[in-house]
């Protein structure tokens, strides 16, 4: 039985160990888009059409294996 009073809409923090890692990661990739001028804007579209291609071939793969 769940807690009523327990809220879960919210996600919790993801592992120290992620978010070490990430920040590791992530570093120097910022470092070369402000070095190179890449504005948010750019990146963003960028990231949502690799999330969409991404999806889009989930969808027609799984059309061809219907």
């Amino acid at each position: 039985m769940t807690d009523p009073n327990h809220d879960t809409s919210h996600q919790t923090e993801p592992p120290r160990t992620v978010l070490v890692a990430l920040r590791a990661i992530l570093r120097p990739l910022v470092r070369f888009l402000i070095r190179h001028q890449i504005h948010h804007g750019y990146l963003s579209s960028l990231l949502k059409s690799l999330s969409t291609s991404k999806s889009q071939k989930r969808t027609s793969d799984s059309t061809t294996n219907a």
